[in-house]
């Protein structure tokens, strides 16, 4: 009987203990059942002569212990469940908690997820609310299906958004080839429209520059940069104070730190205020953003340089450099005609590095020495990408109606499938599966044909306005394989070749493929 009533007294310590710990009815039920077990407890332990007693309170102790233990348990149940349902209404996902939801979402299901995500898929709607798709962190591979309970909130296809709500489940699913996918979901509480840059590509600095440069009327000034971890951003403005037509060659743009060339890249989703390159008429102006590599934040002052034309031939213009203070201010350069020195004193040793050197050629369709000269092509055509396009070859095809808006039409070419978007026919590896599903494949070349443009060319331009653009191609000359002419650009392992039916008339198609 001693071990009996030394154990309810543990027991009701134990109740007494978790008791002061609670407040409401569980905390006064849980005190209750302690102070039950104590008393038990301790008549289990005073001394008892009449046998007859002694078996009447051995019944009751054990009945009061066991409603002791019952109550105990109930108590531990709810406050395992309370504490469960707290974490889950007020605790937000950390990241290393985000990136693992991609895999296990049922282990987070209650979380709360606080996020960016852009939207890729045209909501689906009903009469209590709408569902959709993004890709949270602009990261193609956390697709994330979000329930919005607001059927009047404007969502399109391509909106950045931040938001804010609750894990549910994992679903799980098939895309357009037949793969199977498992895509947490999320009910948002919470939904408001942002742009790129604050979403995924904040500035970590932003440098007010106000420099402006004119060379015979073709006046740039560079505004101001902005320096995120992913990019750097160049906000510049071009003013046609000439009375010719100017051109701006957006693909020449370039970025120098130190001994390192950083190249423009094309950020298709971010949808940054554009300039207007060609044809810049007389009294006309333009401005936007050029997006470039991110920079070495912690390194010397930077210099871009851009590139333009005039199309009166007896105008040269010089590329614009603006030297962007990192590390030290540089003065601004406030007077319009100051670039003819700066070129003049710094131009010469840039340009060089920049710019090929070829020995000039006289040809029948009398380009002059300026027009002639090879051009420094964007880097990004070496590596099989192409500026402006926003997939190259090699990449896969799922991601193609993501980068690329609505597909007009699948071609089976017999090698493989061609899809054919409102910027360019993409030749790939796809095949037919024995269930009629167009399985996953890799981009082998990109085609463009008339409406389609391609490095600031537009199919339907001769080839005197091809060459006089993009410079003195590798090769010209009659093609009797493709019984037409061609003018071929080749960078390394890969060619991009314009095709016309002579040199004097307009190109009808282009094509960007690897010779390997």
């Amino acid at each position: 009987m001693k071990v009996i009533g030394i154990l309810q007294i543990l027991i009701g310590i134990s109740g007494l203990i978790f008791g002061s710990m609670m407040v409401g009815d569980i905390g006064i039920a849980a005190l209750i059942g302690a102070v039950t077990s104590l008393l038990s407890g301790t008549g289990f332990l005073l001394p008892e002569n009449e046998p007859r007693k002694m078996e009447q309170k051995t019944k009751l102790g054990l009945t009061l212990s066991g409603v002791a233990a019952l109550l105990l348990l109930v108590i531990g149940l709810a406050v395992s469940n309370g504490n469960d349902n707290t974490m889950s209404q007020e605790t937000f996902l950390t990241e290393q908690q985000f990136d693992q939801l991609y895999t296990d979402a049922k282990s987070f299901k209650g979380y709360q997820i606080d996020f960016y995500g852009r939207v890729f898929q045209i909501p689906e709607k009903t009469e209590r609310y709408q569902s959709f798709q993004v890709y949270a962190q602009d990261d193609n591979n956390k697709n994330t299906i979000i329930r919005l309970d607001d059927t009047t909130f404007d969502i399109q296809k391509g909106d950045i958004l931040h938001i804010v709500g609750e894990v549910q489940d994992m679903v799980q699913g098939k895309n357009a080839f037949g793969a199977i996918l498992r895509i947490p979901s999320i009910v948002a509480k919470k939904v408001e429209k942002t742009d790129y840059a604050t979403a995924f590509a904040p500035a970590i600095r932003t440098i007010q520059v106000n420099q402006e440069q004119n060379q015979n009327g073709n006046v740039m000034s560079v505004t101001k940069v902005e320096l995120a971890k992913q990019e750097t951003r160049v906000h510049l403005k071009i003013k046609n104070e000439s009375a010719d037509t100017i051109d701006f060659h957006t693909y020449s743009s370039s970025l120098i730190q130190s001994d390192k060339q950083y190249e423009r890249i094309t950020n298709f989703h971010a949808n940054y205020p554009e300039i207007n390159s060609d044809n810049i008429r007389s009294g006309v102006t333009t401005e936007g953003v050029l997006v470039f590599q991110a920079i070495d934040l912690n390194g010397d002052n930077f210099t871009v340089i851009f590139e333009g034309s005039s199309d009166n031939w007896k105008v040269n213009i010089e590329p614009f450099m603006f030297e962007i203070p990192l590390k030290h201010e540089i003065p601004a350069t406030k007077d319009k005609n100051a670039s003819a020195e700066l070129n003049q004193s710094k131009g010469k040793k840039t340009t060089d590095k920049l710019l090929s050197s070829v020995q000039l050629q006289d040809h029948d369709n009398s380009l002059s020495a300026s027009e002639t000269s090879k051009r420094a092509l964007p880097s990004s055509l070496y590596g099989g990408r192409i500026p402006g396009i926003p997939s190259g070859i090699g990449d896969s095809t799922i991601t193609l109606s993501d980068l690329n808006g609505e597909m007009e039409e699948e071609i089976d070419t017999g090698t493989g499938f061609a899809f054919v978007f409102s910027n360019a026919i993409y030749y790939t590896t796809s095949q037919l599966n024995i269930n009629g599903n167009i399985t996953e494949g890799e981009i082998t070349a990109i085609r463009f044909v008339n409406g389609h443009s391609v490095l600031g060319i537009t199919i339907g331009d001769l080839p005197e306005s091809i060459i006089k653009k993009l410079g003195e191609p590798d090769y010209r000359g009659y093609d009797n394989l493709e019984g037409c002419y061609v003018i071929q650009y080749s960078m390394g392992d890969y060619n991009l070749d314009f095709f016309s039916a002579d040199e004097n008339s307009p190109t009808v198609y282009a094509l960007y493929y690897s010779i390997l």
